[in-house]
């Protein structure tokens, strides 16, 4: 959980990042591929920048940084704006929880594919509100019966500033029924296992330090 994450490597990884005190970070994890819509995304990150000024763009990602930042760039993102970087396996929790929110839109032929992005529970695991959209199998449903993240159903800017005019709801979500949120949806995911292990390692460090 949030908990078990070491504060003073979070601290760390904060400055080797450069994200400041008053940053609001939105994450994305995971590779862009062909199903994820990073058009889309960028896009409602530009409504985002109107409204926060402070917020910053963390993706954590394998993929190539140019790509994205040439899509940035087109839109007129600022490259300070964006942090672009890949985490192993059992750094993914701790970078992930230097976000306030974590994105991912799918194009909804995914729903076919797979009923609930992995994504999901590794997010929901460490209390952390989603932003998605909506008909992409289970997690519809998952997000919306627990209430842990909000969907949007088209893809323009009146629906993202929807979205981003209620963003002070997102975080006031308890993060505690996030986290339990996760654990009844995907208590039987491998996933989600893995991430326990991972925590309880950094758990232990944490009490042993």
């Amino acid at each position: 959980s949030q908990n078990s994450i070491d504060s003073s490597r979070q601290a760390e990884l904060r400055s080797e990042l450069q994200i400041k005190k008053g940053d609001f970070i939105i994450s994305y994890l995971g590779s862009i591929g062909t199903w994820y819509l990073l058009d889309e995304m960028l896009d409602f990150f530009k409504c985002l920048l109107t409204n926060k000024t402070n917020a910053k763009f963390l993706f954590i990602t394998p993929d190539d940084e140019n790509t994205i930042l040439s899509k940035a760039e087109s839109k007129g993102i600022s490259r300070e704006k964006l942090i672009i970087c890949s985490a192993n396996r059992n750094e993914v929790p701790l970078y992930l929880s230097l976000s306030a929110v974590s994105i991912y839109f799918i194009k909804a032929l995914y729903s076919k594919k797979a009923s609930s992005p992995t994504k999901t529970g590794e997010i929901m695991a460490l209390g952390i509100p989603i932003i998605t959209n909506a008909g992409i199998g289970d997690s519809d449903k998952i997000i919306n019966d627990s209430g842990s993240g909000m969907l949007i159903s088209e893809f323009n800017d009146i629906e993202y500033n929807r979205i981003i005019n209620q963003i002070d709801v997102l975080l006031n979500i308890d993060k505690q029924k996030i986290m339990d949120a996760s654990k009844k949806y995907f208590a039987l995911e491998k996933g989600v296992e893995l991430y326990h292990h991972v925590y309880m390692k950094l758990s232990e460090k944490k009490h042993t330090n």
